[in-house]
């Protein structure tokens, strides 16, 4: 499986009816990104503002935009994992092969 952060972060806005689904999300660097994205995953993991202030690294080591990029991850794999007929909204992309069969 594989998970790109930003288009995780867009599907949570669009599960959660949230407009920015169609408008476009602001970036992760700026104050309204950062913000929104606290506020889309809090909405699926409730607790995830006390695991923030637990971390134990240096911040300058990992970045909370790498963590929030990591809890959007997980939330897609959740939704991967959880993938049955009418329970699951995760999208799997068909296999694409090479000329090698890999």
């Amino acid at each position: 499986m594989e998970v790109h952060p930003e288009l995780s972060f867009l599907a949570l806005a669009q599960a959660l009816g949230r407009p920015e689904a169609q408008i476009g999300l602001p970036r992760k660097q700026r104050s309204a990104g950062k913000t929104l994205r606290r506020a889309l995953l809090t909405a699926v993991t409730p607790d995830i503002e006390g695991q923030l202030a637990a971390v134990s690294w240096p911040r300058t080591q990992v970045g909370v935009d790498d963590v929030l990029d990591a809890y959007a991850a997980l939330w897609s794999a959740r939704r991967y994992h959880a993938r049955r007929p009418g329970r699951s909204s995760a999208t799997a992309l068909p296999t694409i092969m090479d000329s090698r069969g890999r």
